[in-house]
């Protein structure tokens, strides 16, 4: 029964194939070919690289699974469909000699390259539809650089091919009249129904939309620095002034950590720490602003910051919200609640790898009591990190004598008072009689 299925399937098929034919060359979203020039595509590999940041020279190479999965709907006839590649894999470098397309955003660069062409001199058992997978490997070859931490994150995305092959004017010719290629699950993983057009790119401006979408970055500080000297790669520190600041109260920050959108991982998350000026990890609930929650991390309990999301996070003198694995060109946006008597500045600092940390710019200087606003930018190599110091700007009333709005008081100066008078007393009387 299941061969007498397959093969009605298959002289369904082979019925409508010429008609199929037709209907893909007429498509938008499809390459078309002749026996003179035959259709053929090309993968594109699309690469997100944060502004700044150059390509591994010896490059980034990338391999692609094309599978073979039926012809004319027989999967048990795709034994004899040409193998694409080498044993099936196609491999596409990018590198430092590439050079950024114009579609880039401020915060990446967007390379791209396409493959060789896919089915370029293959032969053909015979005319049919021959659908085959296209999927990306999870490695990537190179040469990892030696002192940096890089990041690296793969494309999800999967494509079916059909590849319509025809019958060419002369007996056992054979040529690729069209191809179709029809997106499954997208970069991220979710399951996808899209026809994209595979025409290969004409000039340096053009692509095949066969695409892979991966993202490339350096990371700053991977894990939390031992001590604060070595630098944390996007800090926000908490500091009061005065000699009536009080050293114990919490002020609070509404923090939003921004990232090149280079890492496409529904939901991804960067930790940060709340740390003491020793850089001893101190996260606490006093730490918890209204929308906040700690999470166990390497070091200790941390905070998860969503990619453009507020966060709301207290700290007290001398903690610092220290964050760790942010890629390069990361950024923050911080604003520190207004404070009653404490007027806040904000600086930002930075670090560079084995020097002394230096004031970089006097960001603002907020009025008593006002929220205060400052932007900590561009994390890279260098650490970096906003000092927001609180000054108090009242000066209590020094007591100058006794509250005596006490009974016990008042009776201890009445006997002060009593003892006093007698003693005076004493001396006249005792004064009387000696001059007598």
């Amino acid at each position: 029964m299941r061969k007498m299925v397959r093969a009605a399937g298959a002289l369904a098929l082979a019925a409508v194939l010429p008609l199929a034919g037709a209907t893909m060359a007429s498509a938008a979203d499809s390459v078309t070919g002749t026996e003179v020039s035959p259709a053929d595509t090309k993968i594109t590999k699309v690469l997100r690289v944060p502004v700044g940041t150059t390509l591994p020279t010896d490059g980034l190479t990338y391999s692609f699974t094309v599978k073979p999965e039926t012809l004319n709907g027989d999967a048990d006839a795709s034994t004899s469909m040409p193998v694409v590649g080498t044993s099936g894999t196609v491999k596409i470098k990018m590198d430092s000699t590439l050079t950024p397309t114009p579609e880039g955003k401020p915060e990446y660069s967007v390379y791209k390259k396409e493959s060789a062409e896919l089915f370029k001199n293959l032969t053909w058992p015979k005319a049919g539809v021959y659908e085959y997978t296209v999927l990306e490997a999870t490695t990537v070859e190179r040469t990892p650089i030696s002192g940096v931490t890089e990041a690296l994150w793969n494309s999800n995305a999967r494509y079916t091919l059909l590849v319509f092959v025809e019958n060419g004017a002369a007996a056992g010719d054979l040529y690729v009249a069209a191809i179709t290629a029809t997106q499954t699950v997208n970069d991220i993983g979710e399951t996808s129904s899209v026809k994209v057009d595979p025409t290969p790119g004409k000039d340096a401006n053009t692509f095949s939309a066969l695409a892979f979408t991966n993202g490339y970055s350096l990371v700053a500080s991977p894990t939390l620095p031992d001590t604060p000297a070595d630098g944390y790669a996007a800090a926000v520190t908490k500091q009061v002034a005065g000699n009536f600041a009080d050293q114990t109260q919490y002020f609070k920050f509404n923090v939003t950590l921004k990232v090149p959108s280079i890492d496409q991982t529904p939901g991804k998350k960067y930790a940060a720490y709340v740390v003491n000026a020793a850089g001893t990890v101190v996260t606490s609930d006093a730490n918890l602003g209204n929308n906040a929650t700690t999470e166990a991390c390497d070091k200790g309990k941390c905070f998860m910051f969503a990619p453009g999301k507020v966060t709301n996070v207290n700290l007290k003198h001398d903690q610092t919200l220290a964050f760790v694995a942010l890629p390069y060109t990361s950024s923050l946006d911080v604003t520190e609640e207004g404070a009653t008597n404490y007027k806040a500045v904000a600086t930002i600092t930075t670090k560079p790898a084995g020097q002394a940390q230096t004031t970089e710019v006097g960001n603002n200087k907020c009025n008593t009591g006002d929220a205060c606003f400052a932007e900590l930018t561009g994390v890279g190599a260098d650490a970096k990190g906003l000092i927001f110091v609180n000054t108090r700007t009242d000066t209590p009333t020094t007591p100058t004598g006794l509250d005596l709005d006490n009974a016990a008081y008042w009776a201890m100066i009445a006997l002060a008072s009593a003892a006093l008078i007698g003693f005076v007393v004493v001396r006249v009387r005792k004064a009387k009689k000696v001059t007598a």
